[in-house]
């Protein structure tokens, strides 16, 4: 028995090692065949230099082959397995970002940077990543890496930046110039991308450049209700209105649809009626809000519904004959949004005219009624109140203006008409005028009235230079009024440029002859 245990012992001791003998020849082979590859390549290099027969290098050619393929096998295999395994983190870290384990995600793709992978995608997903485990100066340095200042790397990395600006809220002139940048990074190093075409054209577009916005604007996805809504505005606004309407026109189906998928959907249904505004479809316009109205009293609803009422307003004064029923519109506009200052410009247009309507007491009366039954008090102030003040009944211009302005602090218009009744009014209070009307400037610098109100308000307080830059700076917009160029005549002479305080006394006049004030 034990010499039957014996011997299948030694069988498998042999098995063995003919097994680790046939392995390591088979491990070794390929470094033997190197080994005797460069061993004979040597030696004929040595012949060579010994003979200088170019017959002898010749023949060491083949090895020279193996001896070279042998070593380009081996460097791919060192750097083909760091590559596949950073492969399996990358996989590994989607997998986790798709669970939302962003630590464990994180984890991985730092795993995959360290083994050598390199590609923007996996960069930026890294940084998404930190992004939400909340390492920001991680994330930070990996987007100034993949977007910096200075030239395209990355788009997505230029589009996140971009959007993070813009989502700010109020920006500074330096945070539109970033952003807007950024998106020209991202257009240059991917000019399909539509969203980066989508905001810029939409900033270009809330900053009154109208030209690049239709441009960029025309690149955003044909689904994109906001932005080709604002594509649609921003033809109108350029005169193209046949354009507009037709754009207009595509995205009422896409608008429609979003809107009862989701009846309650607010901005969908805002969307579905500004795009039937513009296509020209007023009346459905309207009732697309009134329906939203039923679900749900939002006062976005109302506002949106007074636009539609004030562009029906719009196209009625456009014919003669129209003004009374135009009235009724605004009439129900001013019921239906009681401040919205946008009405104050058309009941005025109104209160200046008779015709159509049975006179300026009808309008006058309508706004007395307001105030007494306490329906749009501070509008109806406003109104009246800068109706009086255009005709020299300055006394009753102060009480109206004065209420206004206690009603609707906030108001722009509503300041800038009280500080320049403060300004013109018996007795005057420039001091006080001024206090409200900088206020106003260091709000909305680039506005031309206000700066204009100021001017005459500096004319006032006898600054006669600082009242002639305001005025100056309103003149590109406001150029076609008598009284800026009586005031800023008066200015002239007193700063002693008398040839230029004369220009200005002429033009005044001819603006007058021409029945402009």
């Amino acid at each position: 028995m034990f010499s039957w245990l014996y011997s299948i012992y030694r069988t498998t001791l042999v098995l063995l090692t003919r097994s680790y003998r046939m392995a390591f020849e088979f491990v070794g082979a390929p470094f033997r065949w190197v080994g005797n590859a460069g061993s004979f390549l040597l030696q004929l290099l040595v012949q060579w230099w010994n003979s200088r027969h170019l017959r002898s290098l010749w023949w060491g050619i083949p090895s020279l082959l193996v001896a070279i393929l042998s070593i380009v096998s081996v460097i791919v295999a060192k750097s083909t397995i760091p590559y596949e395994t950073a492969q399996v983190y990358v996989t590994s870290a989607r997998l986790a970002a798709q669970k939302e384990d962003w630590h464990r995600a994180q984890l991985f793709f730092d795993r995959a940077v360290e083994l050598g992978l390199r590609d923007s995608e996996s960069i930026f997903e890294l940084a998404s990543a930190a992004q939400q485990a909340g390492d920001r100066s991680r994330m930070s340095a990996l987007m100034n890496y993949l977007a910096p200042d200075d030239r395209a790397v990355y788009a997505p990395a230029h589009l996140w930046k971009a959007t993070r600006i813009l989502e700010k809220g109020k920006l500074e002139k330096a945070d539109v110039e970033l952003a807007e940048l950024h998106l020209q990074l991202a257009i240059q190093q991917n000019p399909q991308l539509q969203m980066a075409h989508a905001l810029l054209g939409d900033l270009y577009f809330q900053t009154g450049i109208i030209e690049p916005a239709i441009e960029h604007l025309a690149q955003s996805h044909r689904t994109a209700v906001p932005y080709r809504i604002k594509l649609s505005r921003a033809l109108k606004i350029k005169g193209e209105e046949l354009q507009s309407t037709s754009v207009a026109g595509q995205i009422v189906q896409f608008a429609e649809e979003a809107s009862q998928r989701d009846p309650r959907d607010l901005q969908a249904r805002l969307n579905w009626s500004e795009a039937l505004l513009l296509s020209g479809d007023r009346t459905k316009a309207a009732e697309v809000i009134v329906e939203g109205l039923k679900l749900a009293d939002d006062p976005a609803l109302r506002q949106a519904l007074t636009m539609v009422w004030i562009q029906e307003a719009d196209e009625l004064l456009k014919v003669k004959g129209n003004k009374g029923r135009a009235f009724q519109v605004l009439s129900a506009s001013l019921e239906n949004t009681p401040n919205e200052i946008l009405l104050f410009d058309r009941i005025l247009k109104l209160l200046n005219t008779k015709e159509g309507i049975e006179g300026e007491e009808d309008v006058t009366l309508f706004l007395q009624q307001n105030i007494v039954t306490g329906r749009a008090v501070g509008l109806s102030h406003l109104i009246l109140g800068t109706h009086k003040l255009e005709n020299q009944q300055v006394k009753e211009a102060g009480f109206h203006l004065q209420q206004a302005f206690k009603l609707l602090p906030h108001g722009p218009v509503v300041a800038n008409n009280f500080a320049w009744y403060l300004a013109k009014g018996d007795p005057p209070d420039p001091l006080r005028a001024l206090e409200i009307i900088d206020a106003l400037v260091a709000e909305y610098p680039q506005s031309p009235e206000f700066r204009d109100t100021r001017g005459h308000v500096l004319m006032a307080l006898e600054r006669w230079q600082e009242a002639a830059a305001d005025l100056e700076a309103a003149l590109p917009v406001l150029g076609n009024r008598a009284e800026t160029h009586d005031a800023l005549s008066q200015a002239y002479e007193k700063l002693g440029s008398m040839e230029i305080a004369g220009q200005h006394r002429r033009l005044a006049e001819q603006l007058r002859n021409q029945g402009v004030q």
